[in-house]
């Protein structure tokens, strides 16, 4: 870390330290704006929940040819792999003759039943993650506040990241659910960081206890951002047509984004204040 960031860091711990309970006004204000981007968007289901077939196609026309073909097709979705492959997804029962377009490399079709199934084990598996990981939490810290600001904090990162996916028209799929978990195990990481050294670290004062994890941590989450921002970026500029990596990166960013928000705006001032009042109690 150059000393140039180490002065911005300080400067902006310096920030917080002064006003950090103001700063319980910014997760409060992104926390109704997720909620608020969930109730007025429809969430749209990828064919892994609501059934339908998925062709890769080899084909000479090119992507604008070939989704002007299928624009009078409501559903239908098209998706540059890269080189002359194409991704066709089509709602279930939908019939038409891909070998007009090109070569059929493969075809995967799940019927609607198998798509209930597939989003049954989805909220089955999101469920039973989630338990685990409150479990484990508690059983790490074994202290109500703090382990609770956590499961909070976790729950806020991936309601906003959910939220942007939403307003932004991803649809919720089994790639997309794999990267919100993803997102959970990567926010979890930098609280416990944070809760672990303001607990443990008795050595030293409770602001220096807050400035050495948010140092480590917030040196963590900007490298995590910056990459995953810039894969955007360049997909987005120079290979607008891999919306997958681009829509998976975009995900990541505003994961990592909400992570940055709730981890230092909320899960930190949260346990300062209970802290504070916790060493005045004299325990």
């Amino acid at each position: 870390m150059t000393t140039k960031t180490r002065s911005k860091l300080a400067e902006l711990f310096y920030l917080w330290d002064k006003h950090y309970k103001l700063f319980l006004l910014i997760p409060l204000i992104v926390a109704s704006i997720s909620i608020g981007l969930i109730l007025t968007h429809k969430i749209r289901l990828g064919k892994d929940f609501k059934g339908g077939t998925s062709y890769i196609i080899i084909s000479n026309l090119s992507y604008g040819q070939i989704t002007k073909i299928f624009s009078k097709y409501q559903g239908v979705e098209v998706k540059y792999l890269g080189g002359h492959r194409y991704m066709i997804v089509t709602p279930y029962g939908f019939k038409y003759d891909m070998a007009k377009i090109g070569k059929v490399e493969s075809k995967i079709e799940i019927s609607r039943q198998l798509g209930k199934s597939f989003e049954r084990s989805a909220e089955e598996m999101i469920i039973i993650g989630f338990i685990l990981l409150v479990v484990s939490v508690f059983i790490s810290f074994r202290t109500f506040v703090p382990a609770s600001l956590m499961i909070l904090s976790i729950i806020f990162d991936t309601l906003f990241a959910f939220a942007l996916m939403v307003a932004k028209g991803i649809p919720l799929s089994i790639a997309t659910i794999s990267i919100l978990l993803m997102l959970i195990g990567y926010s979890i990481d930098t609280d416990i960081l944070m809760t672990s050294r303001v607990l443990k670290r008795r050595d030293l004062k409770l602001s220096d206890r807050f400035y050495h994890s948010m140092k480590t941590g917030l040196t963590m989450q900007l490298t995590a951002l910056t990459v995953m921002a810039i894969i955007y970026i360049l997909t987005t500029l120079f290979f607008p047509l891999l919306t997958i990596i681009k829509d998976i990166s975009y995900i990541i960013v505003c994961g990592v984004i909400a992570d940055i928000i709730f981890t230092w705006c909320f899960n930190a001032s949260m346990l300062r204040i209970w802290y504070e009042r916790y060493e005045a109690q004299g325990k």
